[in-house]
């Protein structure tokens, strides 16, 4: 009875994670790429071994243009196929499409208020202003 409790409990949490993790990826604005798998998402979709990364990479600029994008365990990558694409994306929209990265592990040692340790925010402007 209790291994019938815990797998009912294991679907039911991957079935949630799931769904919340879908829920939350469609409210976002990101360019076409290859559709991924539930779990792994667009791992199958990597370069493979035996030929060179920029051919793989260019054949994904032919199908879904200058800005595309794919999910690898998780983490979102968005790839930029033209000088263009890295003036406007990078260059143009800095201040919307960068950001000072998250350090959990400073968070989890009771680091996180430390100026070089801040994301961006509105601590991070303050801690900013004071210094400069």
């Amino acid at each position: 009875m209790l291994f019938l409790s815990l797998i009912l409990l294991a679907a039911l949490a991957i079935i949630y994670m799931y769904s919340s993790r879908r829920h939350s990826k469609s409210t976002l604005r990101l360019p076409p790429g290859p559709k991924g798998l539930p779990i792994v998402g667009n791992v199958f979709d990597l370069p493979p071994e035996g030929i060179p990364e920029y051919e793989h990479w260019l054949k994904l600029k032919d199908v879904y243009g200058p800005i595309s994008s794919m999910s690898v365990l998780g983490t979102t990558l968005v790839i930029l196929h033209s000088h263009e694409a890295v003036q406007g994306l990078l260059v143009k929209k800095s201040t919307r499409t960068t950001a000072r990265p998250a350090f959990y592990f400073s968070n989890m040692c009771g680091l996180g208020n430390l100026t070089p340790l801040l994301t961006s925010g509105p601590v991070h402007r303050q801690h900013h202003k004071l210094m400069h």
